[in-house]
């Protein structure tokens, strides 16, 4: 199995002061699967979460994390 680690461009964050939005990424979680497409499903399979808050598989990146 293989480690990926999936994030997102969607959504924003707020400064520390609230008055300033920050656009950045949103990790949305590591998942160990076989291949990418498989890590995304099984991420938003698990974790309802995810769609209430209204991310969806278009815009998740996916990247494989190195382990020893």
């Amino acid at each position: 199995m293989k480690s990926f680690i999936i994030y997102t461009t969607q959504g924003t964050t707020y400064g520390p002061n609230m008055n300033v939005d920050i656009e950045n990424c949103q990790v949305l979680g590591i998942v160990q699967s076989s291949t990418e497409l498989d890590a995304v499903n099984e991420l938003f399979k698990n974790n309802d979460w995810i769609k209430r808050a209204g991310f969806t598989k278009d815009y998740v990146v996916v990247k494989q994390l190195l382990s020893s």
